[in-house]
Parts: structure tokens; C-alpha cells; sequence
């Protein structure tokens, strides 16, 4: 930029959780930076916004005129870069293009917006950037520039001056999931190695055993819950399942038969999906029918909530209790790619479950990736901001 610049730096007003639900929006930080200044050339910068939604940060860039690819070129030098600066220690993301087509220096993509807006998004665990205050910039620098007197420069930063734009990094609190596609299904999708183990009737006092297994074992599991289990002690252990990783789902208020589908079951759903948020701020996307006992009409019912009907294709039977050695194998032969595994938690005496999951976790573990439901069908999250 070859002229003096007019600089306005400002924070927007951020948004605590009640306000973020009040609006319906699930959050976002802003942090902006803008120039009056227009050059010459796809490199001048004249805006720059900091976007935060979920886990993910976005940098939007104005340009002048039409940012070129060619311009941006890896072979010529050419890059754009945010520099983010938290806790003392800075860190660039770049982003140049190859043959015209755009790469970072670490994992990311870039989004073309208009013809002069220019969009760098990343997850926040790329650049380890922890919620509170960060400093940024942003710089450009031409492909193949050589600095001629009265000519515009090579490397363009917003803002000049060495100066910082100031924002905030935000924790993002998990607060519900997106169901789409089928309404009701047994298995996901078998072309990965992954698979979803699933525990019904919790939250018990068995759950806290199962989340000391999988959290020694890096796996992550859902949990079909009953509302009536929830209230109480049971909230304590719910919170302690997202905390961890693992996903909550209903599994009706007191486990009756809801195959009719009908307002009773309605009612059942709906008022368990209040228990879990009002102990978690979590409403379940996943939905386990009672003994496994559907309908369409139940699933009807179901997803009207916002909820998948979620039934398996690989049962441990480890209800009927037929000892660890049968659990054991049905965990390790009736599972395959994509399969949803039928465990539980609670319910009654679940030692002999325990015992099956200590004993085949390790192997499980070995032969796929032990993810949730909601990754294994691979639904969106949605998550609210807060300080």
C-alpha cells in the first residue's frame, strides 16, 4: 500500500451462551481490521476478518482487485500468510498455489468468495491455539515481485506498522449434533475400518467403569440414556461422557415398548431429550428404540425431535449374561466395517460387559477406529461459544 492509511481495528461484542441461544446462533468471535487505501495488483490487502464457529477459524480477506492465483505462486515465492500470535509464541499459516491450485503449509483449505474475497480456514488443534486472547496479522507477498522505486511493494501486511489486530479465541461447548439422511438404520458405512460401540440404560453405576476403559484405550463410544437415570447422579456422569469425547443419546424416559410410535412416544423422547440438556446443555441427535422394537411411525416421531433411530447389526447379547468368554466373541466375530455394537451399561449387574470390554478393547482397537455415532454417520456438531 503506497499511501498513508486510515486503520480501524475493533473487537465485536461477543457472545455468552445465553445470548448465542436467545439468537439461534450457535456463536462466533470477530475480529476485524480495514484500510480506505486501494492499490494496485491481486496482493493489496484492504480488509481482514477473524471468524470462529465451532472448533474452526476462518480468516476473510478483501483485496483491491481480483486476487490472481498465478500471483500467489509457491515456484515465484508468492504466499499469504496469518500470523497468530497467543501466549507469547507466533505462528504462520500460509497458503500459495501450485499449478494454480491453492496448499497450505499445514493441514486447512482455502474458500474463494466473490472475486475479491479470499477465505483461509483451519481447525484451532492445527496451530495449538488455546481459548483467550490472540494477537494476528495478515501479509501477502507477490510471486516473482522485484521492489522498483514508486512501484507498489512486495509484501503487503495488514495492519502496517508492526501493529496487532486483537481477538479471542473462544471455547467451543458442544451442544447437539445434526441428523440427516436415513431416518432409521442399523450399521454406517462399511468402506473404513470403523465402528460405533453403543451402551443402553445408563447412566448406571457401571458407566463410570466403561469410560475408564475407553478412555485408557483411546476409544470413544455412545451412550443410549434413560431420561428417569439421568436426573440426579446420573448428570454428573452424563457430563462427564461429553467431556471425554463420547456422545449422549435417548434411549426414552423408563424404557417401555414405543413401537406404536403415537404422543406417548413423543412424549417419552421429548422429555428425555429435556433431562440430558438440562444436565449437559446436550440434545441428543441419536435415538436406540426400547428392546429394539420400531416402526416407521416411530421413526417418524423420532427424527420430527431431530433425532436418527439408531438400532445394530452386531449384538453382544451381554444382557443375558452368558459370561465373558460369549461377550468376548461376540465382540470380536459379529464386528465388522461400519457396524453399531449393542452393549450396556446399565440396567442390571453389567460386570461380565466390563470384563468383555477390558479383555477386547486392545483388539478392537487394533483392527478399527472406535468412534461415535455421530462419526460414523458422519453428522455435524454444533457447538456454542463461550469465554
Amino acid at each position: 500500500m503506497r499511501r498513508p492509511l486510515l486503520l480501524t481495528l475493533s473487537l465485536l461484542a461477543l457472545l455468552t451462551p445465553a445470548v448465542a441461544d436467545a439468537k439461534g446462533d450457535p456463536g462466533r468471535s470477530i475480529s476485524t481490521a480495514t484500510t480506505d487505501a486501494t492499490g494496485d495488483g491481486a496482493a493489496d490487502l484492504v480488509s481482514a476478518r477473524l471468524e470462529q464457529v465451532g472448533h474452526r477459524l476462518t480468516v476473510w480477506l478483501g483485496f483491491a482487485a481480483p486476487p490472481d492465483p498465478a500471483q500467489f505462486s509457491a515456484a515465484g515465492g508468492g504466499r499469504v500468510c496469518v500470523w497468530l500470535t497467543a501466549e507469547g509464541t507466533s505462528r504462520p499459516l500460509c497458503a500459495s498455489t501450485v499449478d494454480r491450485a491453492w496448499q497450505f503449509n499445514e493441514a486447512g483449505n482455502v474458500l474463494v468468495v466473490g472475486q475479491r474475497r479470499l477465505g483461509l480456514r483451519f481447525p484451532d488443534d492445527i496451530l495449538k491455539v488455546r481459548p483467550g486472547r490472540l494477537y494476528w496479522h495478515v501479509s501477502t507477498t507477490a510471486a516473482g515481485c522485484v521492489q522498483a522505486p514508486e512501484a507498489p511493494p512486495c509484501v503487503d501486511r495488514l495492519p502496517e506498522r508492526r501493529k496487532e489486530i486483537r481477538g479471542r479465541v473462544f471455547r467451543p461447548k458442544l451442544t447437539g449434533c445434526v441428523a440427516t439422511g436415513d431416518d432409521q438404520l442399523s450399521n454406517g458405512p462399511r468402506d473404513r475400518p470403523r465402528v460405533a460401540l453403543t451402551f443402553d440404560d445408563g447412566p448406571w453405576s457401571y458407566t463410570k467403569t466403561v469410560l475408564d476403559l475407553l478412555k485408557a484405550n483411546n476409544a470413544r463410544g455412545t451412550f443410549f440414556q434413560l431420561g428417569s437415570q439421568v436426573n440426579g447422579r446420573g448428570a454428573a456422569i452424563s457430563r462427564r461422557v461429553l467431556a471425554e469425547g463420547h456422545e449422549l443419546g435417548n434411549h426414552s424416559w423408563d424404557h417401555p415398548d414405543l413401537h406404536a410410535g403415537g404422543d406417548a412416544a413423543t412424549k417419552q423422547l421429548a422429555d428425555t431429550n429435556a433431562a440430558i440438556r438440562r444436565a449437559t446443555g446436550f440434545t441428543p441427535c441419536v435415538f436406540r428404540p426400547p428392546y429394539g422394537a420400531t416402526s416407521r411411525a416411530l421413526a417418524e416421531r423420532s427424527r420430527a425431535l431431530g433425532m436418527t433411530s439408531v438400532l445394530w447389526d452386531a449384538d453382544t447379547n451381554d444382557y443375558q449374561r452368558l459370561g465373558v468368554g460369549a461377550i468376548s466373541s461376540h465382540l470380536l466375530n459379529d464386528t465388522r466395517s461400519g457396524s453399531i455394537v449393542l452393549m450396556h451399561d446399565g440396567g442390571g449387574n453389567r460386570s461380565q460387559t466390563v470384563a468383555a470390554l477390558r479383555a477386547t478393547l486392545p483388539t478392537l482397537q487394533d483392527r478399527y477406529e472406535l468412534v461415535t455415532v455421530s462419526e460414523l454417520l458422519g453428522y455435524a456438531s454444533t457447538y456454542t461459544l463461550v469465554r
